[in-house]
């Protein structure tokens, strides 16, 4: 999980030269290792992060409904948002 977000901070420096693709990636990746470590808040943040990067990602198949769903209401919570 630190790695994880070390290399998002990584990826992110610089926005002009940043491969969306990978940094998408990475996130769902947080996300899941969060899940299973118990860590649902961040987790839940990470989603969020996610939904406000690429809000129409969709979801790879193999993860478990839960997740989707999780994504699902993060994106629903991004729409709430002020912009």
């Amino acid at each position: 999980v630190t790695n994880l977000r070390k290399g998002i901070e990584g990826l992110l420096a610089d926005p002009a030269t940043a491969d969306y693709e990978a940094v998408t990636e990475a996130y769902v990746k947080l996300a899941a290792a969060s899940f299973r470590l118990g860590e649902e808040k961040d987790a839940k943040s990470t989603l969020l992060d996610l939904a406000r990067l690429s809000p129409s990602y969709v979801m790879p198949p193999g993860f478990p409904p839960v997740f989707q769903r999780e994504f699902e209401k993060a994106k629903k919570r991004l729409e709430k948002q002020p912009r």
